[in-house]
């Protein structure tokens, strides 16, 4: 396998795992200090990347990647998904679903950006 395969299965991993834990942090620290938390962890693992992409290193930007935006992605969805079920009891089916498909269509958003960079 190639190790960017790897990687990116190494991140879905941690993203899962870190999801699983946020669930249990936003529970004793609440919806608005894991989201800060978790937004802060993104910031870092979004410099983290670009630093290594800056350094022209392809082991440092599949570790900044997968480790950090992997925990940073968890903290997100782990964060928000429970605090909205919580926000729509009578449709937690459906408000998770929506939370599911927008942290999706955050990849449609960023695809074209990050291309432009990476070809630049």
């Amino acid at each position: 396998e190639h190790l960017g395969e790897i990687l990116a299965k190494f991140e879905s991993g941690l993203t899962s795992a870190f999801g699983y834990r946020a669930g249990d942090f936003m529970d004793r620290a609440g919806p608005r200090r894991c989201g800060l938390l978790a937004s802060g962890a993104v910031v870092v693992g979004a410099a983290s990347t670009a630093l290594a992409f800056e350094a022209h290193s392809l082991p440092a930007l599949y570790a900044s990647y997968s480790l950090l935006n992997g925990g940073a992605f968890g903290l997100v969805y782990g964060s928000v998904v429970p605090a909205v079920q919580r926000w729509f009891p009578d449709k937690r089916g459906v408000a998770s679903s929506i939370c599911a498909a927008a942290f999706g269509a955050g990849a449609l958003v960023w695809a074209p950006p990050c291309a432009k960079a990476l070809e630049a």
